[in-house]
């Protein structure tokens, strides 16, 4: 089939294609179009499929026939003019007939979006500083801190509770009188002052002692709680079940002997190593985002809406999904921090437009540096990506058959090849 093509560029990364279908090829699907009827209808004394073409035509007429004929060239001729033409489409062509007439060529057009081509200047002259990494004195105090809490020793307790000490108690909460899961548990361990209770809770907690009950009444939050609690006044019931105080082992020799060190100061000394290795990796991650978003915002393209309308659709998906969760929606999200919706989407759409920009950047910084990530990298990335799955508590042959498939190896391959690009970037930043 020879398909005459004629290809318009127009604004924001969209093409139109005039696609003209000679006449000698549309009997190909007038064929098509009179089997698919045959195939529907039913003909006294035929079986479905069998009947003469006569028969067919004359039961449904030629407008139905010529009808179904247009619905299967259309779409099977547009396949071919773009794949002529080496178009990848974003999204569904829009299609308008302009010519389709007895014997006559079939003549129509097809709008489509697609990629961007961009262009980038002089991105080896981009260059950005890297913040030193320094440890203060009261991260490593801190750290101390953590670690003693964590080695702590317990000792029961015969006074009254206060801040600081190791409790547990058993708590019921009542709506109107009704028993609500969500504000009972019948056994909670927590240190007095770093629970997350409602507000005021841990308060009318104070001064009680091991053994004791207590009522009271709380106003429950307008946030973080499912619509039928929120604000509402709840009854406690709550029993005092264990008291203990907390005694945190000395900075000594010995305790850093448990930890695997010489003495304090080597203790000291690791614990500096190792915030220093974090605040590096952190450091070096923010570096090479802020690289890669300052090349990208020297780029000028012009986005089709196909394409940021898709992204931002990926990035709700994955912000809704994370608040569900957590036992979350959207609408409770928005109330709690005080935004609109409207809002929100121009902020997804900004963030969308970036997140693309990023993307088209880095392929095209693959593509001007020739990387490209191999096969024996493909299958490391992937086998890492199994055994990751693996400690999450993921099936191995349910992971095996995720990526084993086309589409799986093509997103590791595109997070290799940008993750290589953006080291090269880093390397010719250092020039």
């Amino acid at each position: 089939m020879s398909l005459v093509v004629k290809k318009e560029k127009l604004p924001k990364s969209k093409i139109k294609l005039e696609v003209v279908v000679p006449l000698k090829d549309l009997d190909e699907y007038r064929e098509k179009a009179l089997e698919k009827l045959s195939q529907e209808i039913e003909i006294k004394g035929f079986r479905k499929g069998k009947a003469p073409k006569q028969m067919v035509i004359d039961r449904v007429g030629e407008t139905r026939v010529d009808s179904e004929a247009l619905e299967i060239a259309v779409p099977e001729t547009s396949y071919m003019a773009m794949a002529q033409e080496k178009i990848v489409p974003l999204e569904q062509p829009k299609v308008s007939v302009k010519q389709f007439e007895k014997d006559k060529d079939l003549i129509y057009f097809l709008e489509v979006s697609i990629l961007p081509e961009i262009e980038i200047k002089k991105y080896k002259d981009i260059k950005i500083k890297k913040d030193k990494v320094a440890v203060k004195d009261s991260e490593i105090k801190k750290a101390l801190e953590d670690l003693r809490k964590r080695m702590a020793s317990f000792k029961e307790k015969s006074g009254v509770l206060k801040k600081g000490d190791w409790a547990e108690i058993s708590f019921e909460g009542s709506v109107n009188g009704v028993k609500k899961e969500k504000l009972t548990s019948p056994n909670f361990p927590f240190v007095v002052g770093e629970a997350q209770f409602i507000p005021g809770f841990e308060k009318k907690l104070i001064g009680m002692k091991k053994g004791e009950e207590k009522n009271f009444k709380l106003a429950l939050p307008k946030e973080q709680l499912e619509d039928e609690l929120k604000g509402k006044k709840a009854d406690f019931k709550v029993k005092l079940n264990q008291l203990k105080i907390i005694i945190p082992p000395k900075l000594d020799k010995s305790f850093a002997a448990k930890l695997g060190a010489k003495d304090l100061a080597d203790l000291k000394k690791r614990i500096k190593e190792g915030i220093e290795s974090q605040k590096e990796k952190e450091r070096d991650n923010k570096f090479k985002q802020e690289l890669i978003e300052k090349i990208a915002s020297k780029v000028k393209v012009e986005l089709p809406e196909a394409i940021i309308n898709q992204e931002k659709e990926r990035l709700i998906s994955d912000f809704t999904r994370q608040l569900n969760a957590s036992g979350g929606n959207l609408d409770d999200y928005l109330v709690r921090v005080g935004r609109k919706k409207e809002d929100f989407d121009k902020d997804l759409a900004i963030q969308a437009e970036k997140n693309i920009k990023i993307s088209l950047t880095l392929s095209k910084l693959s593509e001007l540096e020739k990387i490209e990530a191999t096969e024996a990298e493909v299958e490391k990335e992937i086998e890492d990506l199994i055994n990751k799955g693996m400690q999450q508590g993921v099936q191995k042959s349910e992971l095996v058959k995720n990526y084993d498939t086309p589409e799986a190896k093509r997103y590791v391959k595109s997070i290799i090849r940008n993750r290589k690009t953006i080291d090269k970037l880093v390397e010719l930043n250092k020039n």
